[in-house]
């Protein structure tokens, strides 16, 4: 329990700065195997346990999360002997596959083992392999699990494995999502004066489906949003360059043209505004508009999120002055 008090406490001390990382876990063993025993005897299947546990994540890109991590594990024991407490060390990667539908995990690392009745254990290797997927602020993953130890009286080695399953809650993610402003709906309503206050009689209600928002004419400024971007990726969908054909009409005698560019929050700030800049350019580039009007390009990055969904986090807002 003191390695774990240890470790949790270095985990929050880092996380003091740059909290957007941090996971607590937990979960649930339902098998776990020995090889050995005291005596160099064959081992066999052993209690099930329970896992507590964090880890500390950066993300390299959109697919792609590594950093480190502990997990205290119940008592290795079964109805006869017990066996060691096991700690491990270790550093994670996860890997996002299928547009997020699930990612790969893998660990490596050093299994911490301390004394129970019957040897001086010492631990050795730590790996760990499986699948989990995003739901949210949190996470679900079934892993398999194989560590080393070493009971040192008996000269006795081999090693212990297990498949659980984990629930992560991204605490880190969760708290940096407190501290941001709600962003403002999306309502596309010009006042005469300009200042969004007034509704005029003459609007008429557009349906979801069509593509261009209202027109005001006293004060025409057209507003959309295009959230049709893949995952990691600044070019245009398909569907997104035909909802732009249809937009093009409106580019003609225009005053102004601004793109701002967002992306969702997974992957570094440095390379998540790089990529909003891109898909802000690639809009304005297929638009085709005329050296006359006056275009600006403006990158947000991740610093804007409408809400969870990555798919309507990566778009870009258009607004277009006549």
């Amino acid at each position: 329990m003191k390695k774990l008090l240890f470790g949790m406490a270095a985990l929050v001390l880092v996380t003091t700065t740059y909290a957007q990382g941090l996971e607590i876990k937990g979960g649930y063993d339902v098998w776990r195997n020995i090889s050995k025993d005291y005596m160099g005897d064959s081992g066999g299947s052993i209690d099930q346990g329970w896992t507590l546990g964090a880890e500390y994540l950066w993300a390299y890109g959109e697919d792609y999360t590594y950093g480190v991590g502990t997990e205290f594990r119940s008592r290795i024991e079964d109805d006869k002997n017990e066996y060691n407490n096991s700690m491990p060390f270790y550093l994670v990667g996860k890997y996002e596959m299928l547009d997020e539908m699930f990612y790969l995990v893998g660990r490596g690392g050093y299994n911490a083992s301390s004394n129970v009745t019957g040897g001086n254990t010492r631990g050795g290797h730590y790996v760990g392999v499986g699948v989990g997927r995003d739901l949210g602020f949190f996470n679900l993953e079934v892993l398999y699990e194989n560590m080393g130890y070493e009971f040192k009286k008996e000269d006795q080695s081999g090693y212990h494995d297990s498949v659980g399953i984990k629930f992560g809650m991204k605490l880190g993610e969760f708290y940096d999502m407190m501290r941001q402003e709600a962003a403002p709906r999306r309502i596309v309503v010009i006042s005469e004066e300009g200042d969004n206050s007034v509704i005029p009689e003459n609007i008429s209600v557009v349906e979801e489906s069509e593509i261009i928002p209202v027109i005001v004419e006293e004060e025409p400024l057209i507003k959309y949003t295009l959230d049709h971007f893949e995952f990691n990726d600044g070019e245009l969908s398909e569907k997104g360059r035909a909802d732009l054909d249809k937009l093009k009409p409106e580019v003609g005698g225009a005053k102004k043209i601004t793109a701002t560019g967002h992306t969702d929050t997974r992957g570094s700030v440095e390379y998540n505004q790089k990529l909003s800049e891109e898909r802000a350019q690639a809009v304005v580039d297929y638009l085709e508009i005329p050296e006359e009007v006056e275009v600006e390009v403006i990158g947000k990055g991740e610093s804007m999120p409408l809400g969870e969904d990555h798919n309507t986090n990566r778009r870009v807002e258009i607004e277009i002055e006549k």
